[in-house]
């Protein structure tokens, strides 16, 4: 007898165990399969907003740093029967406006006629130096509904510039049908354009000539021209390996001092010099040549040298032919 109840315990346990193996392994079956799939739902929130920053002789250049959005954004989760993703996205500005979105959308459509977006509100704010003022929300897809009926929103872009007025790039679907197409909203009169034009000449716009820098904006994933608002846009997030840039291999010493957590991103309307735009990547107070060595295997001398501005890093580089090296001394 108590032989038959070991027996029956031990079978109990390998049940147990079994019955235990299974589920994890369908559990992390179900996890490997949400992780590769896309979601059902997909909520966009409002970044918080750390540092704003308007500087420039005349103001018009901006900085925005946000909480590290990478991290902050969440995997694939189910709640129920769906799949659900959470995200922070970094807002779109410019020197103007600040925008940031809060919705939530349905990734595809199963079936025609069917609503994708269950809200979708743009929080508009005013750059005002060194601070944000709230604006106001507007409702999209309300204002696309008054604007084409049986639209909505899917999506929304960059801000753009024409005749002085701001607008916001945004994707709208026709929920009978499922067509795409883009359009823009006047931030200011809230009205809808189907068209944006860039003028041609603002291509010919030389970042070296807005920011001293000579030539920096060739193959830089640090800085790049933004032909939607005539700007030079840089950037500057903990996901970035800054030694793949151009701006870093023309000036490797000069960037080693950068804070390396700093998520930032930013917009030059007007001239500012390079020492003005360095000092925004270290903390502040600190001199972002504090420590800088030039070594003799980078220098024209191969002799090492201290190095206390930018016009001492362009003088002793051995990088710049001597035309590049007077035309860069020139415009400090």
């Amino acid at each position: 007898m108590k032989k038959n109840n070991r027996i029956k315990i031990g079978v109990g346990i390998v049940l147990v165990v079994a019955i235990f193996i299974i589920g994890w392994q369908y559990r992390s079956k179900l996890n490997e399969e949400i992780e590769y799939t896309k979601p059902d739902w997909e909520y966009f929130k409002p970044n918080e907003v750390l540092d704003v920053k308007s500087f420039g002789e005349n103001k018009q250049n901006v900085l925005i740093q946000v909480v590290g959005y990478i991290n902050r954004d969440s995997g694939i989760v189910k709640r129920g029967r769906e799949t659900v993703r959470t995200r922070y996205p970094f807002p779109v500005f410019s020197n103007k406006y600040l925008i940031q979105q809060n919705s939530k959308i349905q990734f595809e459509a199963k079936e025609l006629p069917k609503s994708l977006a269950e809200y979708y509100e743009l929080i508009i704010y005013k750059i005002e130096e060194e601070d944000l003022k709230e604006y106001k929300t507007i409702d999209l897809i309300n204002k696309i509904k008054m604007y084409k009926k049986d639209w909505e929103p899917n999506s929304s872009g960059d801000i753009f510039r024409e005749d002085g007025q701001e607008y916001i790039e945004v994707h709208i679907r026709n929920k009978k049908t499922g067509e795409l197409k883009k359009v823009y909203l006047n931030i200011e009169t809230e009205n809808f354009i189907e068209n944006i034009t860039i003028d041609e000449a603002s291509k010919e716009y030389q970042i070296g000539d807005m920011t001293n820098f000579h030539d920096i904006h060739k193959n830089s994933s640090l800085f790049t021209y933004k032909p939607s608002l005539n700007a030079v846009s840089f950037t500057k997030s903990d996901s970035e390996d800054l030694t793949q840039s151009h701006i870093v291999a023309s000036y490797p010493e000069l960037f080693s001092n950068l804070k390396k957590d700093l998520i930032v991103k930013g917009l030059i309307f007007e001239e500012s010099d390079p020492d003005s735009i360095l000092k925004l990547f270290v903390p502040e107070g600190e001199n972002p040549y504090k420590g800088l060595i030039l070594y003799g295997k980078n220098s024209i001398d191969h002799k090492d040298h201290d190095i206390h501005s930018m016009t001492d890093f362009i003088k002793w580089y051995d990088g710049f032919s001597e035309e590049e090296r007077e035309k860069a001394l020139e415009n400090q």
